[in-house]
């Protein structure tokens, strides 16, 4: 039994090239989170495919709030408290 905990950061996600790419609020920003939550997405695809039995994702940058929580993986939840749950 393999947990993983994935701890996310918007400022490397597919097609951020730019600081207000991930400044909460822009539309840069808003545009940016579908494609960073499909990164992690196929982050928890990959690693349950390779035999991980549990996956936990932590929005950890800034507010917390960069991922699409309705778009994200039900197989690898987001917990605003992740790292609790691993100790």
């Amino acid at each position: 039994m393999t947990s993983v905990l994935v701890s996310t950061g918007m400022e490397a996600a597919t097609g951020v090239t730019r600081p207000d790419d991930v400044e909460p609020g822009t539309a840069s920003w808003e545009r940016m989170r579908p494609l960073f939550t499909g990164d992690v997405n196929a982050v928890a695809d990959g690693l349950l495919a390779g035999g991980a039995s549990d996956v936990l994702v932590d929005d950890a940058p800034c507010t917390q709030r960069n991922l699409l929580l309705e778009a994200l993986d039900p197989r690898a939840p987001c917990s605003p408290a992740a790292t609790s749950r691993w100790a």
